[in-house]
């Protein structure tokens, strides 16, 4: 009962800002971009006390329509994967 793991999906909307000088952005084969994704992942939490909460998540973020270059069709996207600690209150 002290230990929960779990899963989790969802949806989402990642926005990406290429920033620089002027000259190495317009240099760069990259560019801004805003894309929807799919975030999943698995976690496992333990409770520290009534309202207190610890967690440890492995997020895999998913991106659909990656377009983070116009120019070079070898930059594909940048599917991302996090591990994150995380310490909850709940009333």
């Amino acid at each position: 009962p002290w230990v929960r793991p779990y899963l989790f999906a969802g949806i989402g909307v990642y926005d990406w800002e290429a920033i620089g000088s002027q000259s190495a952005l317009a240099a760069s084969q990259l560019h801004s971009s805003s894309q929807p994704g799919v975030p999943m992942g698995i976690g496992v939490e333990t409770m520290l006390s009534r309202h207190w909460t610890i967690a440890l998540e492995g997020t895999f973020r998913f991106l659909i329509g990656e377009s983070f270059s116009s120019t070079n069709e070898d930059i594909a996207g940048a599917d991302q994967t996090t591990l994150t600690g995380v310490l909850r209150f709940r009333l």
